[in-house]
């Protein structure tokens, strides 16, 4: 039974807060019809006759676009011949009554090969990347030794929810009721698929978390929408379409990888020179490749300064279902890999993870990565500095290694063992490609007679805490009472559709952009006559990440920094592996809500443990401490939700490298991983 989340008086006021409270008892129930097979051919389909009321849309019924474009992926509504993945939609179909509608698709009879097709990317998309700099034969030629690391990252690190999208018909009109991080997308696309004005289509987005499964799932919705405003088209009825978990169509999860890493290090534990290889195991589609790829370099490379390196990616398609953006668009699985080599790097260079991580640390004027300037309130090395100091490291990890390396001289074995890690990452808000398709932000106030100051601004980012944020803001630069204070459901009219609002929902940048339009309306409000309406938009027309051949210069909005400490143990009976404390210290720039930011932090800070253990919860949670860093109101506010992904799995992996005293080259951890390998004895 589906968890009804509303109380009872929204219930009784009939305030939505789903997309599937939308259009009430009038609303028709579609369905899809999703693939048996992986991928073939469709030979032959017999459609019975409809019963009376009954319709249902194929690829050839689409009026306008049978495809939706994102991310340089063409992603078909319905398959017409071709099968891609298991699960893929061929059709759907909506009545009045939902058992009619389901017994007449179990009558559809479809005749397919599954030997005509194959996995291969039919885009024609590059599906192999290079980044290359400086010279790697003599930095390894010169180097003191050659440190290497491999890893295995499983795709699917995210739990799928169930997923709901609701068009409501209003004559030429349509209104998409969804869980979106990207409305403009969704407005966008419907428009297209129907061939009608896009200002027909309205958009009504709901809340969309970090790390939340709709985010997780943003392709999926994109084309849910289109074939609900399809069968809505039709019928000339609203029409809702809702998938679950199990279901074969519910969508994609995000890529796994498989890196190999071999460095150049100098006698004092400098990298000088990186050389890597990695493949990503993709669905049978990938959106936003080159975004992901070009994000994972990043990671790969980390914070140390590298100038000589050579980065070869290579994406590998399957029979699965499109792939989706992960938690953090790639720096999850390029962090991930990255900071386990750079803890490889302190061991073989026999010094203290936390000396080691002093030494090679970016000063300021400096730039850190493959060339990214350091911005003028870089905060990483006071960070290193407390969270050593907090967490007590160095003597903690003494001790862990001299039980690890001793630990077959003892004559009475401990139950269990205990390790810890330590690992640093920076994350940059906002996209790498694409800016006229994804860095579009607008938004407008307009201030009423009657002195009420109604917000256009993408309303997934309101109705919580931060829009409370952002009331103080205005009703601070205005002087108006916050009852006064209104947002609208509505996109912005007359303005670019905004890009897709992730890793941070943009915060810093519709945060300036709301400073600015008060700014402006608190010099025009005694002087212009009411009502007055203000916009104000950002479209970044940056050039092209790497079109210099370098992965260097400064791409982001915001850059955020944050440093992790694990301390884990790992039981010598059940091979069970368990955080015990962690600790964050994060730089998010001045801090809107920090008490939200902090149990944002948390939670990300959890689902990024139940990654590593293969999507099983700890048995016991750890202790959990989080600390910012010079929260200013003079420093913008940055991202910090995504953080815990960037940092969490590369400690927590190393902690429990340093308990079992073994070479863990692959998650998930759990008891299978050990076995065979002789812990405790």
């Amino acid at each position: 039974m589906d968890h009804d989340e509303r109380t009872l008086s929204e219930k009784l006021s009939g305030r939505i807060r789903r997309p599937y409270d939308a259009g009430g008892k009038r609303i028709q129930e579609g369905i899809v019809l999703a693939s048996p097979i992986e991928s073939g051919r469709i030979t032959a389909m017999e459609i019975p006759e409809p019963p009376e009321g009954l319709i249902y849309v194929v690829s050839q019924d689409i009026p306008g676009h049978a495809k939706i474009t994102v991310g340089g992926v063409d992603l078909p509504l319905f398959a017409k011949k071709d099968i891609r993945w298991k699960g893929q939609t061929i059709l759907a179909a909506t009545s009045p009554d939902f058992d009619t509608t389901s017994d007449w698709l179990s009558h559809i009879r479809i005749e397919t090969n599954e030997d005509s097709t194959d996995a291969s990317n039919e885009n024609g998309s590059e599906s192999e990347y290079r980044w290359t700099k400086g010279n790697l034969s003599a930095s390894f030629a010169s180097a003191f030794q050659v440190v290497e690391e491999t890893f295995t990252i499983p795709g699917g690190p995210h739990e799928q929810s169930e997923n709901t999208v609701t068009c409501l018909r209003d004559g030429a009109s349509f209104t998409i009721h969804t869980a979106s991080p990207w409305p403009g997308a969704v407005r966008r696309h419907v428009s297209r698929t129907l061939k009608i004005d896009r200002s027909a289509v309205n958009v009504r987005p709901y809340s969309v978390g970090p790390g939340s499964g709709a985010a997780d799932e943003m392709f999926k919705t994109l084309t849910d929408c289109c074939r609900a405003a399809l069968l809505s088209w039709k019928a000339k009825k609203s029409v809702r379409i809702s998938t679950s978990p199990n279901n074969p169509s519910s969508g994609g999860s995000p890529p796994g990888a498989e890196f190999h890493i071999k460095g150049a290090v100098d006698s004092e534990g400098r990298i000088l020179a990186l050389e890597a290889e990695f493949t990503l195991f993709a669905g049978a589609f990938f959106p936003m490749a080159e975004e992901i790829m070009n994000r994972i370099a990043l990671g790969l490379i980390g914070i140390s300064p590298i100038r000589n390196y050579s980065i070869k990616g290579a994406v590998s398609f399957s029979t699965s279902p499109p792939s989706e953006l992960g938690p953090a668009a790639g720096f999850e699985l390029g962090f991930l890999a990255g900071e386990l080599f750079a803890s490889r790097v302190a061991e073989n260079c026999l010094l203290s993870p936390g000396g080691w991580r002093r030494s090679v640390l970016p000063h300021k004027n400096q730039h850190f990565g493959p060339g990214i300037p350091i911005p003028k309130d870089y905060g990483l090395p006071q960070l290193l500095d407390k969270a050593l100091s907090a967490s007590d490291f160095e003597r903690k990890n003494a001790a862990c290694e001299q039980i690890m390396l001793s630990r077959k001289n003892l004559k009475v074995p401990p139950a269990a063992f205990n390790g810890t890690g330590m690992s640093c990452a920076w994350f940059g808000n906002g996209f790498l490609n694409h800016p006229r398709e994804l860095e579009s932000a607008s938004l407008s106030l307009t201030l009423g007679i009657d002195g009420d100051l109604e917000i256009e601004i993408p309303p997934y980012t309101s109705g919580g805490v931060l829009s409370r944020a952002w009331t103080n803001i205005a009703v601070g630069t205005l002087g108006i009472e916050e009852s006064a204070v209104k947002y609208s459901v509505n996109l912005p009219e007359g303005t670019a559709d905004p890009g897709p609002s992730l890793f941070g929902r943009n915060v810093s940048v519709y945060t300036k952009l709301l400073e600015l339009a008060c700014s402006d309306l608190a010099k025009r409000r005694f002087r212009d006559a009411l009502p007055i309406s203000v916009s104000r938009g950002r479209r970044r027309t940056v050039k092209r990440f790497g079109e210099s051949g370098f992965i260097e210069g400064n791409f982001f909005d915001t850059v955020s920094w944050g440093v992790c400490i694990v301390e884990s143990t790992l039981s010598a009976e059940t091979l069970e592996a368990m955080p015990l404390h962690i600790w964050l210290f994060l730089d998010g720039g001045h801090l809107l809500m920090p008490e939200h930011a902090r149990s944002a932090v948390e939670a990300e800070t959890e689902k990024a443990l139940i990654w590593c253990l293969g999507g099983t919860p700890p048995r016991e949670l750890p202790m959990i401490d989080v600390a910012f860093y010079d929260s200013l109101s003079k420093r913008p506010p940055r991202d910090i939700s995504t953080l815990p992904w960037l940092l969490v799995p590369a400690a927590f992996v190393r902690s429990i490298r340093q308990a079992s005293g073994t070479d863990i080259d692959k998650i998930p951890i759990n008891p299978k991983l050990f076995r065979g390998r002789g812990i405790g004895q």
